[in-house]
């Protein structure tokens, strides 16, 4: 898993900062533990002129469809956005740790909310909330819907647990 990461933060820090400093940056950096992931991306923002949560919500974004690709027997059977969220816990999890039984996954609770929105609760020992952002947000794109991602921290260290609301709008 962590080489399949490494490979999509190359793909995707390439048009960001350029061939060669994404590979000065990759080859300095240590993805696990996750600070280093989330360093990776501070020392991005001076080059970039964006936050470091911001950059890491994109690469979220960048990430979604990558692992569905990669990973199709998630989402047999599923045919919306609204379906795969509400199944993503027992399915995404169960298919991470059997291939990474030692990892620590964040945990996700999903609930289905009046008017069709969608509440998933993240709780992580990492500080990759605005990540979790922006996969939500690349779901919604990989099942061609359009909407919107609403974050409320909660009472945790910022970015270990939030509130998600994801909608998608009419149409």
């Amino acid at each position: 898993m962590v080489d399949m990461i490494r490979r999509e933060l190359a793909d995707f820090l390439e048009p960001e900062v350029g061939t060669q400093a994404a590979a000065e940056l990759l080859a300095c950096a240590r993805l696990h533990p996750e600070r280093d992931l989330r360093q990776l991306f501070g020392e991005l923002v001076p080059t970039v002129a964006t936050s470091d949560d911001e950059l890491l919500s994109r690469f979220g974004r960048h990430l979604f469809p990558r692992l569905a690709a990669l990973y199709p027997a998630v989402f047999e059977g599923l045919h919306t956005w609204r379906e795969l969220l509400l199944h993503i816990a027992p399915r995404v999890h169960a298919e991470l740790l059997s291939l990474q039984p030692d990892a620590e996954f964040p945990s996700l609770e999903c609930r289905a909310l009046d008017g069709g929105a969608i509440e998933v609760e993240y709780r992580s020992p990492r500080n990759l909330a605005p990540m979790a952002q922006g996969m939500l947000l690349g779901c919604l794109d990989y099942f061609g819907a359009s909407g919107s991602v609403s974050r409320e921290d909660l009472p945790t260290p910022a970015g270990h647990a939030c509130r998600l609301i994801v909608q998608a709008s009419p149409g």
